[in-house]
C-alpha cells in the first residue's frame, strides 16, 4: 500500500511541475511518458528512490549532452536516462549502499 501511495505522490509531483512549466510558457519539458514511467518506478522504489532515480537520470543526461556536444536546448528522449538511473538505484539498494525503505 505504501508503494502505491509513493507512485501517486510522484505522479502528482511531476504533473504539478508540468503544469507550472506550461503556465510559464516554456515549450520543452519532461514528457508524459517520462512522468508515467517515473510514477511506476515510484511504486517500485518509493518516493525517495524515484527522486534519486530522476537525479541520476539528469546527471546521465548532462554527461550525454557534454560528451556529444549537444546543446541543453536540444530535444532528446529522456527514458534511456531514467533507465540508467533505475539500474543505478536498484543496484545500490541491492548491494546495501542505500536504504530506500
Amino acid at each position: 500500500m505504501r508503494s502505491c501511495i509513493a507512485g501517486i505522490e510522484i505522479l502528482a509531483f511531476f504533473l504539478g511541475i508540468c503544469f507550472v512549466i506550461d503556465a510559464l510558457g516554456i515549450k520543452q519539458g519532461i514528457g508524459g511518458g517520462d512522468i508515467k514511467l517515473l510514477s511506476v518506478l515510484g511504486t517500485v522504489l518509493g518516493f525517495k528512490g524515484a527522486l534519486l532515480n530522476l537525479l541520476l537520470g539528469c546527471v546521465a543526461a548532462l554527461v550525454f549532452c557534454f560528451t556529444r556536444r549537444k546543446k541543453l536546448s536540444d530535444t532528446f528522449p529522456f527514458v534511456p536516462f531514467i533507465a540508467i538511473g533505475n539500474v543505478a538505484v536498484a543496484t545500490c539498494n541491492f548491494l546495501g549502499v542505500i536504504q530506500l525503505s
